[in-house]
């Protein structure tokens, strides 16, 4: 098995979305849950942004910085912001 060892903002709106989802259907505890979306939401607070974007290439899961080239997209802001608002409702 290959693990990426970079992310992007649609992906870490799904990895939320997915911890609420095992939350839901009883893969995980509410305090595994807390724990996984507090760490996660940590790390997304530390990335560096443009204009409060996130860049919509990869993101380094080692180092938390973004990969060239370096870009922001609606659309993968978008999904970020629609992802956050679902997780939002569904706690």
């Amino acid at each position: 098995m290959v693990v990426a060892n970079g992310t992007s903002p649609t992906n870490m709106g799904l990895y939320l979305l997915s911890s609420l989802a095992a939350h839901d259907f009883g893969y995980i505890s509410t305090g595994v849950l807390i724990e996984r979306l507090g760490r996660t939401l940590r790390a997304m607070g530390n990335l560096d942004r443009f204009h409060s974007h996130f860049y919509n290439y990869w993101y380094s899961t080692r180092e938390l910085f973004p990969l060239q080239p370096l870009y922001v997209s609606t659309v993968d802001s978008g999904n970020l912001a629609g992802h956050l608002l679902t997780l939002k409702w569904g706690i």
